[in-house]
């Protein structure tokens, strides 16, 4: 899991260590202006996240220019110090969830633990590193697991309803009316042994950074009535993640045939056409914007295409892939996704350039078309829309479609699609 240059005792010791007041100095001068990686402690930090990224991407490091994976490390490194030296707070939350009684989409039971074993937390950006660091600790727990659970909840660390993926019926608990979905209702799978008596699946860890590894047994085997998450899209290199995601709707056509909406996680590297297949399709993305931050996935939160996703019209809703793990809560998510969309209506005033995603696909007419009040085509279905023409032709349609109660909304349809007729 980890380069053999690297051990996990190294990881940590270089990210838990003391700064001096020069090394402090040193990561405030990198963090202000770029510069200072001539400090030794910085330097050493540049190897660690240099190696996990080199680890995550394989052998498709071939594939991609020198400077893409200095500046992910750069901004890997930001974020860890931000975090370090106390400046990253998370924004106050500005939308009402009570609503969706905390329930957040997009969870993994084991990443709840690293609030017991918080030192997972220094194995990112390499999440995989992060679970099989936590495996075999949450296993020795044995019969305490159980009353760690139940006291985590106890401390507000669960929110009120979580669904976790697995199939641990000891993990049936409910405290102060606090309730964590049945596992029986939601198990994760490889892709083989579903039981036609759980509500769906979660078919996650099988995404490479060299290629498209099928879902065809998993589809198939989705029975009516059952729902399946797949996890696509989270790639380091924006081009892999967008063909995963076009093989996976081209399998998900020919395969998919429970009248349950298909759940693809993260979701991030999709394409303009492929979110048009989605939104025909009433399929729905889980989006999470922390954890793809600080997995080296996208740079900065407001790469991740949330506003282009509701213009279109796409069922995105707000995760946060295993809170603690990542440092975060949903209600921290969604301030996040607030920010992002704010960010997103400036640029549609403000900016003159041209709309792509992080992936190089570009916005064209033929995108946004449809929603347009006047039928008649006022440019070449081809032709690339920069924000500002964006604007200009959906005009105040535009801000309804964007905002951030949409999102929420999205997340009481899924709940509903999920868990209806679940005692």
């Amino acid at each position: 899991m980890i380069n053999k240059k690297i051990t996990f005792d190294e990881i940590f010791r270089i990210k838990s260590e003391d700064l001096s007041s020069a090394d402090r100095q040193a990561c405030e001068q990198f963090l202000s202006h770029g510069q200072g990686l001539s400090s030794p402690y910085l330097h050493r930090l540049q190897q660690v996240f240099t190696e996990q990224m080199r680890h995550k991407l394989g052998s498709s490091l071939e594939e991609i220019p020198t400077d893409f994976l200095e500046r992910r490390v750069q901004r890997l490194m930001r974020t860890f110090l931000n975090e370090k030296l106390g400046r990253s707070k998370p924004p106050q939350p500005r939308l009402d969830l009570a609503i969706l009684a905390g329930w957040d989409p997009h969870s993994h039971g084991r990443a709840l633990f690293t609030q017991h074993f918080p030192e997972a937390r220094a194995l990112l950006p390499d999440f995989e590193a992060a679970y099989a660091y936590l495996k075999p600790l949450v296993k020795s727990l044995g019969e305490k697991e159980p009353e760690i659970i139940k006291k985590m909840m106890e401390e507000d660390s669960f929110a009120q309803v979580t669904e976790v993926g697995g199939t641990y019926d000891k993990w049936q608990y409910e405290h102060q009316g606090k309730r964590i979905i049945p596992l029986q209702a939601y198990g994760r799978t490889k892709g083989s042994h579903l039981r036609d008596d759980i509500k769906g699946y979660d078919y996650c860890g099988q995404e490479s950074e060299v290629v498209y590894q099928s879902a065809e047994t998993f589809l198939k085997s989705i029975k009516e009535g059952q729902m399946g998450r797949i996890h696509m899209g989270e790639t380091l290199l924006p081009e892999k993640g967008k063909d995963h995601i076009t093989k996976l709707l081209d399998e998900a056509d020919t395969y998919y045939r429970s009248s349950k909406p298909l759940r693809i996680g993260h979701g991030t590297h999709i394409s303009f056409d492929d979110m048009q297949r989605v939104v025909d399709k009433g399929y729905y993305v889980e989006s999470c914007l922390s954890s793809n931050k600080k997995t080296g996935i996208i740079g900065k939160r407001s790469e991740y295409p949330l506003g282009l996703m509701l213009l279109l019209g796409v069922k995105v809703v707000i995760g946060t892939d295993g809170g603690p793990l990542y440092s975060t809560s949903l209600g921290a998510e969604y301030a996040y996704a607030v920010r992002s969309l704010d960010k997103f209506c400036r640029l549609l005033s403000d900016s003159e350039d041209f709309i792509a995603l992080q992936n190089g696909d570009p916005l064209r007419f033929r995108h946004v078309s449809h929603l347009l009040r006047e039928k008649t085509p006022i440019m070449a279905a081809d032709a690339p829309l920069t924000y500002r023409q964006l604007n200009e032709s959906l005009k105040d349609d535009i801000k309804k479609r964007i905002s951030p109660d949409q999102l929420v909304k999205n997340a009481q349809d899924l709940f509903n699609e999920c868990y209806s007729g679940l005692n």
